[in-house]
């Protein structure tokens, strides 16, 4: 019984490190972002040895797990495209700060 204990422990765990990042995510700060998945990193490493060691039945656990599993899978999504945004943000604007990034061969292009 004790583990059973352990594994709702650890499944709380993981929910709690969910709702952390989910509190912290902005598209716009991309020190959020990283914050935001270091968050969601350990909540699927609590969520994996949840799944790993449980030598019980997760069945009573089962609507939270799937539960936590659609969460994860929906937070990761919003912060790698909020990464993937700010990183081409970073590419337009370029290295001087212009906002211009020159285009060889195209008119009216800085």
């Amino acid at each position: 019984m004790r583990q059973g204990g352990d594994l709702e422990e650890r499944v709380t765990r993981a929910e709690a490190h969910v709702r952390a990042a989910l509190h912290l995510w902005r598209a716009d700060q991309p020190s959020r972002c990283d914050e935001c998945c270091l968050l969601l990193q350990t909540a699927i490493r609590d969520l994996e040895d949840v799944q790993r060691n449980a030598a019980i039945p997760l069945a009573p656990l089962g609507g939270r797990l799937k539960k936590l599993q659609a969460d994860i899978n929906q937070l990761t999504r919003l912060v790698d495209s909020a990464a993937a945004f700010c990183r081409g943000m970073a590419l337009t604007i370029g290295r001087d700060g212009s906002g211009l990034v020159a285009l060889p061969g195209i008119e009216g292009v800085a």
